[in-house]
């Protein structure tokens, strides 16, 4: 950790990243089409089924923040990294294949993960920014190095008699130099720089009892750099804070309970608000979604617990290949030069594989 701490403070890493965040905000994503189905470009299921853990399913997946891999959660207690190959959307998957490839990192913790996430800043050609973080129940925060799969540091929260008490949801600051924890009726904050037991909390209710009460089960920044943090609870409320001192500016109240369990994808406008398209990704529940950051594609994770029937004496819960997998997907797009569509060779043979949504008006 002493090395990644000399590493953040060289004035010439503050300059790659300065450049890196400036070729980001340059950057215009393609016009994607979404009201053309993606097609499936990799696909991913019996790497994640263990003798151990047979109905193992995914928990969640993300790109990292330069493409170059995503990583998956898994119910075995396991993190995953699959490095995207150089031909990228040009694979045509197969439905007879089986798993497109296989992972290249495989990270096991203790216990059921709760969250994970990249360091904003990681890049494949600097190995001391290849990390992410997990918190997985009754163990602190871990820091690993996505290269190597070793532990690089540990941050921990210790509750009123001094015993561990693990975050359900983390993630970075923009500018990585701290990570945000969401603990029962509360958020920590821990100084990247400062492995240990060093942090400051914050609670979600003030003085007078108003404010956010339950778990912070999820944690979301600003994409733009504004020094806003999103938060949501079991309470059933989201929250929007100030980063610099965790100031309350508005609490949302009227969620009433989770979207949709029926493995579909649905795309809206973020300016009307009106749904654009959507597209079967699994045959059953999509826990996770992540787009590429400059690439028209996406990855998809699904599954949920099972339990056997009290009757079935098989023990076969007849899983298939949509159940419990992981998927690569790509979009077709407009050209920026000509404005003709690109549309990938494959789609007019993957209509079977997907289902075009028509929403009533």
């Amino acid at each position: 950790m002493e090395e990644e701490q000399q590493q953040q403070q060289n004035p010439e890493t503050e300059v790659v990243a300065e450049a890196t965040e400036q070729s980001q905000q340059e950057y215009t994503w393609p016009p994607i089409r979404f009201d053309v189905p993606p097609h499936r470009t990799y696909h991913f299921l019996n790497q994640f089924k263990t003798t151990s853990v047979p109905n193992n399913f995914l928990k969640g997946i993300k790109w990292s923040p330069d493409g170059s891999c995503f990583l998956t959660s898994s119910d075995d207690n396991t993190l995953r990294v699959f490095t995207l190959p150089e031909n990228g959307s040009s694979h045509d998957f197969n439905a007879n294949e089986q798993d497109s490839y296989a992972a290249d990192l495989v990270v096991s913790e203790g216990e059921s993960v709760h969250d994970f996430c990249w360091y904003p800043y990681m890049s494949a050609s600097d190995p001391v920014s290849c990390v992410f973080a997990t918190t997985a129940r009754d163990h602190p925060i871990h820091l690993w190095d996505a290269t190597t799969g070793l532990l690089r540091c540990t941050y921990r929260a210790y509750d009123a008699v001094d015993e561990i008490t693990a975050a359900i949801s983390v993630a970075f600051n923009p500018a990585g130099t701290k990570i945000f924890a969401g603990y029962n009726k509360s958020v920590r904050i821990f100084d990247i720089h400062r492995p240990g037991r060093d942090f400051k909390q914050y609670s979600t209710l003030q003085g007078n009892k108003e404010g956010q009460t339950g778990i912070i089960s999820a944690l979301a920044f600003s994409p733009t750099h504004t020094g806003m943090l999103a938060t949501g609870s079991y309470s059933q409320t989201s929250a929007i804070y100030n980063e610099d001192n965790m100031e309350l500016l508005y609490i949302l109240h009227g969620q009433e309970g989770g979207i949709t369990h029926d493995g579909l994808v649905h795309i809206y406008d973020l300016q009307t608000g009106q749904w654009i398209s959507g597209f079967r990704a699994a045959a059953d529940t999509v826990n996770g979604f992540s787009f590429h950051p400059y690439l028209p594609m996406a990855a998809s994770s699904s599954g949920h617990r099972r339990f056997e029937a009290p009757d079935d004496g098989n023990g076969d819960l007849h899983l298939t290949g949509d159940e419990n997998c992981a998927s690569v997907w790509s979009f077709s797009y407009a050209s920026m030069d000509n404005d003709v569509d690109v549309v990938n060779a494959s789609d007019s043979n993957s209509q079977p594989e997907h289902e075009n949504l028509h929403q009533d008006p």
